[in-house]
């Protein structure tokens, strides 16, 4: 057996085991990471000495503990080695002092079979620490997994593509494999400079792209050092449907070490592909008490007033726990009876409160039929909120209930969303209501039941201003 490792112990982290182990589980239980509905795909996690960079890397592995992979595919960054290829490592552990982290042998056997992309020259390993300072986190939050360990140096753009491939061929069909990418954001600038540009930076990682993000890191207007692994890993989520980013975490060593001259950025950020449930079953909808809808129609309403009039967001303290567990919704906007603006979220991701208020921003300003809604209105604006159920597959369209359930209609990239009140508040029954959800989508009429469609149904607790007495 073959055993590599380590190389940055005693430097990077503690070499003693007592002593990782316990900072590692500092770093993870002082974490508080929201849930996150669906498939995760992977993390981006920083890679600076742990007294720097440890304490947002807990809140990547606080994720995985959640998830509890059983295959780990390491992308890092080759920091000392030249080289334009991917190396993996041909060894079966990869040892650090909490004992050796086994290697998915035949994993990298097969991406050695892609000769255009992958290499094994251990000589990438012989200094890097990008890939190692994952690994204490990986043995602390699981028990049995393998890692695929993958140090990058600079690539095309045809490596970039091909690597995404391969990736996706052999890992993409496994729920039970996710990717911890290394990287680390801006080096060496004042507080305030920094923290604008990994701002910037993850604003553009949200958009997916990898050579959108390559070439603005060409041009220094954002850093990441592992702007390799990054784009690789992007190029693999193309293959997915939906794929979607949250930050977890954002600091710079001004915040976790003092000196605020010049600093380093360190994100920990997730991918993940929303679910939909498909399952049968009854639906259900935690309840929600007049003083819980009474608090997210007034956090509604203040945001509301606050975009519209000084294209803000407030920030607005939530007491109630059941506004802080995950919620899906959608913020429905009248006046006089009549629709003024309506978005929402079908995917439960993060808390029910904060789905409200984003839900507000973009009904009032985001609504492509109709103008931003001006500060004269904000009076005659009746705020409405549905807050949804998980969804269930319609098997047959007489399972459809006029006045209980709202439609979800999808066909490729054309999907359409009906809430439960609509079909009532416009008379439909249940043919009208299945045809105007498939018009919605952009979809013909007919278009139930029809190869390719897929129909979904759920419920919502609907609520407003008015019918509460909050509003005239």
């Amino acid at each position: 057996m073959k055993t590599f490792g380590p190389v940055v112990a005693g430097g990077f982290y503690p070499a003693g085991k007592n002593e990782l182990k316990g900072m590692v589980e500092e770093y993870i239980n002082s974490a508080e990471v929201e849930e996150i509905n669906g498939r995760i795909l992977g993390i981006i996690s920083p890679h600076a000495g742990y007294i720097y960079s440890g304490k947002v890397a807990g809140y990547g592995f606080k994720l995985l503990l959640k998830v509890k992979p059983s295959r780990v595919v390491i992308l890092a960054p080759s920091h000392r080695y030249p080289t334009t290829r991917a190396s993996v490592i041909n060894a079966d552990y990869y040892k650090t002092p909490l004992g050796d982290v086994p290697i998915d042998v035949e994993a990298v056997k097969k991406l050695l079979n892609y000769k255009d992309v992958f290499i094994d020259d251990p000589g990438v390993y012989s200094m890097e620490h990008s890939l190692e300072v994952q690994l204490p986190f990986l043995q602390v939050v699981l028990k049995n997994f393998k890692i695929v360990p993958i140090v990058l140096g600079q690539l095309s753009a045809s490596t970039i593509k091909n690597a995404g491939s391969y990736l996706f061929k052999e890992f993409g069909d496994d729920p039970k494999t996710v990717f911890v990418v290394s990287s680390d954001m801006s080096h060496y600038f004042p507080y305030d400079e920094a923290v604008e540009m990994d701002k910037r930076a993850l604003d553009l990682l949200s958009k997916l792209d990898p050579f959108l993000l390559l070439e603005e890191d060409r041009k220094e207007r954002i850093q990441f050092c592992g702007i390799y692994p990054i784009a690789v890993f992007l190029e693999y989520l193309s293959n997915f449907k939906n794929p979607q980013m949250k930050v977890l975490k954002y600091l710079n060593s001004g915040d976790t070490a003092g000196d605020k001259s010049h600093v380093v950025g360190y994100s920990a950020v997730a991918f993940y592909q929303p679910s939909v449930s498909g399952g049968k079953g009854e639906l259900h909808i935690e309840r929600l008490t007049d003083e819980d809808k009474k608090e997210l129609l007034i956090l509604a309403r203040k945001t509301l007033t606050e975009y519209v009039k000084n294209r803000r967001i407030p920030e607005i303290e939530v007491k109630r726990e059941r506004n802080k567990k995950i919620g899906a919704a959608f913020v429905t906007l009248k006046i006089k009876g009549e629709l003024r603006g309506c978005i929402g979220r079908l995917i439960s991701d993060m808390p029910l409160y904060k789905t409200v208020q984003e839900m507000t921003v973009h009904s009032c300003s985001k609504d492509p039929r109709f103008f931003p809604v001006r500060p004269e209105e904000l009076n005659d604006i009746d705020i409405e909120i549905s807050v949804l159920s998980d969804m269930i597959k319609v098997e047959k369209p007489e399972e459809v209930v006029v006045g209980r359930d709202g439609l979800l209609v999808k066909r490729g990239f054309y999907q359409g969303v009906l809430l439960p009140q609509v079909p009532v508040e416009e008379n439909w029954d249940r043919d009208t209501f299945l045809k105007m959800v498939c018009r919605k989508a952009g979809l013909p009429p007919d278009c139930i039941g029809k190869e390719g469609t897929e129909l979904y149904r759920f419920e919502a607790v609907v609520f407003s201003e008015k019918e509460m007495g909050l509003h005239k």
